[in-house]
């Protein structure tokens, strides 16, 4: 026997229309969404990746990646332990400091960093974490 979730909404379903005529009105259509965040993604990854020097250790091969959700080692840190634990610390330290918000994962004994790419970002989005990365590197 079945209870009914009492926080079920399904109100969300009926703004449908409205969000489908946004994304073509304002955006310009889902292919362009998409164009849009799987170009900047790609670009974004390949920025940080060069500029941290962590080329070529991806965790997942590139034709099984999400076209907007990159993972990036980060470098070496000071002060954080490739642990759990830090990477926590990390991701707190980056929204309270450096007033970004992104997820830091600890994979294998290494942080990443995932990004996530929307309309809304830009590169000089991905330019502010990577001097922010950069302010805490190990010399």
């Amino acid at each position: 026997q079945f209870l009914n979730q009492g926080t079920r909404d399904e109100s969300a379903l009926f703004t449908l229309p409205k969000a489908i005529k946004f994304v073509d009105t304002l955006v310009g259509g889902w292919e362009r969404l998409h164009q849009y965040n799987s170009t900047l993604s790609e670009e974004a990854k390949q920025y940080l990746e060069q500029r941290w020097g962590t080329q070529g250790q991806d965790l997942v091969p590139s034709n099984m990646r999400p076209a907007f959700l990159k993972m990036i080692r980060l470098p070496n840190l000071q002060g954080y332990d490739k642990t759990d634990q830090d990477a926590n610390r990390l991701l707190l330290d980056l929204i309270e400091h450096h007033h970004l918000v992104c997820t830091i994962l600890c994979v294998y004994h290494e942080l990443y960093v995932r990004i996530s790419t929307q309309i809304y970002n830009r590169m000089s989005d991905y330019v502010q974490l990577a001097d922010a990365i950069d302010s805490l590197r190990k010399r």
